[in-house]
């Protein structure tokens, strides 16, 4: 009897810590994310891209002698500034940024 018990105790505390753990890591969130894929750019040719909702995000990008890409963004719905952060990156490399609640994913081509 007491060495079922003592099977049991160890049994009961690991489903315990189970659900404890399962539990606190399952998070809701309410994540927009942008994909905007792959985006042509040419050094200093702003671009603008629909997001829908009346959502725009205009990309000014500056090419760099070592070849980087630095891109300016701002984030617009009805004409009013959200955001304008900046990245910098190379051409051919997917970039993410995050702000608040929203993820903007796109790969930024150089036209050559």
């Amino acid at each position: 009897m007491t060495t079922r018990i003592s099977l049991i105790i160890p049994v009961l505390l690991t489903l315990l810590l189970i659900g404890c753990s399962r539990h606190s890591s399952e998070v809701t969130t309410d994540r927009e994310v942008w994909k905007l894929g792959v985006v042509e750019i040419s050094n200093g040719v702003q671009i603008q891209r629909d997001l829908g909702g009346k959502r725009v995000c205009q990309i000014m990008p500056l090419v760099r002698k070592d070849g980087s890409v630095l891109l300016n963004l701002k984030l617009m719905r009805d004409g009013k500034l959200l955001a304008s952060p900046s990245i910098q990156t190379v051409s051919g490399r997917e970039v993410m940024m995050t702000i608040g609640n929203v993820s903007i994913n796109m790969t930024p081509h150089v036209k050559q």
